[in-house]
């Protein structure tokens, strides 16, 4: 009865209107995918890559993974939010021109 309370009680991540932020360990960046009220995805990058915040990301499915992209100019960053065995483990995937520069294994530290 406990958890039927507790799942009433929390809202579900990635509910229209719900704000929500997950935060990412990819070896030495800090990764912070956000959602706002307004259903907007932002991106922020802390450690060797630093990306102070992108705006207007989306994310899609991939074999029921979420994957958040965003894109700087010719740079676009990928973060893929799990996998189908390790759901708490993903990657993070740096395209310059369309050409993968940079793959790194992910693990996420918080779901809020």
């Amino acid at each position: 009865m406990f958890a039927v309370a507790l799942c009433l009680l929390l809202p579900t991540i990635g509910q229209s209107g719900s704000p929500w932020h997950r935060t990412f360990l990819c070896k030495e960046n800090t990764i912070t995918i956000t959602q706002d009220a307004s259903s907007t995805f932002h991106f922020q990058s802390t450690g060797r890559i630093q990306v102070e915040g992108l705006d207007g990301g989306s994310m899609t499915l991939n074999n029921g993974v979420p994957v958040y992209k965003f894109q700087d100019g010719g740079r676009q960053y990928w973060l893929w939010d799990g996998t189908g065995k390790r759901p708490r483990f993903g990657s993070l995937e740096v395209y310059d021109e369309d050409v993968l520069v940079l793959q790194l294994e992910c693990a996420r530290q918080s779901l809020h």
